[in-house]
């Protein structure tokens, strides 16, 4: 798996040069190529029916499925803070080991915010859109339970942050950026 923890870092640097994997900075350095979707209408942030956590889930894999075309295969990069530099772990739901999860890296958290004791740990696993546990991870983002969610194709060229409450997507280029907006105008502010 290191050779393949190489070669996302190296497709990273590539389409993301001098970033981290942190979309909450990306966005403003990809302006160009960033569009913000809500999952409910009215930017209604969570859902109150299971009838809206489905329309949430559809929502999303509307998206990546518009993202990634004709292939089903996805990065997913989760994250866990913690106050230690090492990672640790300590949910199910991120990675699990035995389901080919693997740690990628650490940010610390106090180059961005003065005030944070942190570390920010990097897992990724490759996954199938049609996986149940990427079903069940997208609940937990809907849910308020993870946080920091990112998901792209093998060669990293877009990025699909999902919220609770939305969903930014740093696409492969401008032009498809405002393809997607156009398509996807009722789902925006």
């Amino acid at each position: 798996m290191t050779n393949d923890l190489d070669e996302l870092t190296q497709k990273w640097n590539l389409n993301f040069p001098d970033t981290e994997p942190r979309v909450d900075s990306l966005k403003s350095q990809f302006q160009d190529r960033w569009i913000r979707l809500y999952s409910l209408p009215g930017a209604k942030r969570y859902p109150e029916t299971p009838e809206e956590t489905r329309n949430i889930i559809d929502r999303y894999f509307s998206i990546l499925s518009e993202l990634s075309g004709s292939s089903d295969s996805l990065q997913t990069i989760t994250c866990e803070w913690t106050v230690s530099p090492a990672p640790l772990i300590e949910s199910t739901i991120l990675l699990p080991p035995e389901q080919g999860g693997v740690y990628w890296m650490s940010l610390d958290e106090r180059l961005h915010d003065a005030d944070a004791e942190t570390y920010r740990h990097l897992y990724v696993r490759q996954v199938n859109m049609r996986d149940p546990w990427l079903k069940d991870l997208l609940l937990k983002v809907i849910e308020d339970e993870t946080a920091g969610v990112i998901m792209t194709s093998q060669s990293v060229e877009w990025l699909f942050h999902p919220y609770d409450g939305g969903m930014d997507i740093i696409a492969n280029s401008p032009f498809e950026r405002n393809k997607l907006a156009e398509k996807y105008k009722n789902w925006s502010s």
